[in-house]
């Protein structure tokens, strides 16, 4: 699962980051600022690149083809909307990336208190590394999100695919899907809530985890460890496994 996962984010970030260097590029850099108080804003056209390292940067990145973001350091901020594909990085603390997307949309992040908030069309993959992430993806076709440490919480509202990959402590994921939904918790006190039309799986490892599954086809629950509680409303196939 975690190797599916990860796969998937790799290749939509890889997807959306495609062509860094390419003619008609929009390269933004602070040129009349110090690095704690750097800024770009970028209305592009074709592509629209920008790196920013330092203390407090913020981009803002209105394009039509795509857009490549690289932030590092403390309160950076992302904010995209683009209608082809968007790449943002962001590494440091308390880093910020809302990206408004048409066809592709990856978003890496690393640190403390990171936020994600993808409304997509297409594919959206979100990577999160650290404490108190969130991601919350209102997509239409694939959406996949890996998230490992502390407190974090994934929000999906899916018409396709979704892909749910928690690791850690008081992990939430709420997932609103019309097709697959697959939820893969690792942890302590992990919740799992799926609206789902076509099938739903929901593997919860730990302590005091909670899996409550909306479901009209098939719906598959695996659960292991203390406490753990498995409610479905189910119209098809239901298969529940408690350890």
């Amino acid at each position: 699962m975690k190797r599916t996962l990860r796969t998937l984010v790799a290749l939509v970030f890889a997807a959306a980051l495609v062509g860094v260097v390419m003619s008609g590029s929009a390269f933004a850099y602070p040129d009349d600022c110090t690095a704690s108080c750097n800024d770009a804003d970028v209305g592009q056209y074709n592509d629209a690149d920008v790196f920013q390292d330092g203390y407090l940067n913020d981009a803002d990145v209105d394009q039509r083809n795509r857009a490549k973001v690289f932030q590092e350091g403390f309160k950076n901020d992302a904010d995209v909307d683009q209608r082809n594909k968007a790449g943002v990085f962001q590494d440091g603390y308390k880093n910020d990336a809302d990206v408004d997307q048409r066809n592709k949309a990856g978003v890496f992040q690393d640190g403390y208190k990171n936020d994600a908030d993808v409304d997509q069309r297409n594919k959206a993959g979100v990577f999160q590394d650290g404490y108190k992430n969130d991601a919350d993806i209102d997509q239409r076709n694939k959406a996949g999100v890996f998230q490992n440490g502390k407190k974090n919480t994934a929000d999906v509202d899916q018409r396709n695919k979704a892909i749910v990959d928690q690791d850690g402590k008081n992990n939430d994921a709420t997932v609103n899907q019309r097709n697959k939904a697959t939820v893969d918790q690792d942890g302590k006190k992990n919740t799992a809530d799926v609206d789902q039309r076509n099938k739903a799986i929901v593997d919860q490892d730990g302590k005091n985890n909670d899996a409550t599954v909306n479901q009209r086809n098939t719906a598959t629950v695996d659960q292991d460890g203390k406490n753990n509680d498995a409610s479905i409303s189910q119209r098809n196939t239901a298969t529940v496994t408690q350890g």
